[in-house]
């Protein structure tokens, strides 16, 4: 049965083997039997570290609050599976969402609120775009002097659409892309008012010239909103 109602606070820190170093979060996720795990209606706050560690299994988090954590709102990390709608994450020292693992997986992210976020609101790789839906509002975030604004940072990966289409929606703040993005096997649609910007070195993909890798760029901009 799913956690509900639920307040979890001052916890995360330092253990063995870390030493002095904070290194845990107020909740650790890891089931490597893959079960599933969902907590809803939680609020999680001032946690020394990370709110969630998603370290494995399969974990769903839903119209809940983490705020003021002093790592991550969220870090999702090796091989675990997040979805995550309807959420607000707020006043984290670090990300909002870290989700930079290769391994991990976003089959679904909507409706979430990533405000004033340290150092990124939300940051993913390239195979987890597909999971990736229409946020309600990414605002005053990334204001550390290096940070990324509200910017969603997408390094490099490859994306298989599956043989069929998927959308990058236009959210309150521009993707960047920092590596190579190549997506295959489907249709990927920018929506009315996409922006993105890239890094030097960084490009956008779609398709190539090797048989079952054939895809389809569809733009749904307009002459009063634009993808940029």
């Amino acid at each position: 049965a799913p956690w509900r109602r639920t307040l979890i606070e001052w916890a995360g820190g330092t253990r063995p083997p870390a030493g002095t170093v904070a290194a845990e979060a107020c909740l650790l996720v890891v089931n490597n039997s893959g079960a599933a795990f969902e907590i809803d209606s939680v609020r999680i706050r001032q946690c020394n570290h990370a709110g969630i560690h998603a370290f494995g299994g399969n974990l769903t988090v839903r119209r809940s609050e983490i705020d003021s954590a002093t790592g991550s709102g969220i870090h999702e990390d090796f091989n675990a599976t997040l979805s995550l709608d309807t959420t607000r994450i707020v006043g984290s020292g670090q990300e909002g969402l870290l989700a930079a693992n290769p391994a991990s997986h976003l089959p679904g992210m909507a409706g979430n609120v990533f405000l004033g976020n340290a150092v990124a609101a939300i940051h993913l790789v390239g195979h987890q775009l597909r999971g990736f839906k229409q946020q309600d509002s990414i605002v005053g975030n990334g204001f550390l002097a290096g940070g990324f604004g509200d910017s969603i940072i997408v390094d490099s990966g490859l994306v298989d659409a599956g043989g069929s289409s998927f959308t990058l929606h236009h959210q309150t703040g521009p993707y960047l892309f920092t590596g190579p993005i190549k997506v295959i096997n489907g249709t990927v649609m920018l929506s009315r008012g996409f922006t993105a910007a890239f890094v030097p070195g960084a490009v956008f993909q779609v398709g190539d010239s090797t048989p079952g890798n054939d895809a389809q760029l569809v733009s749904q901009g307009t002459v009063d909103s634009q993808v940029v």
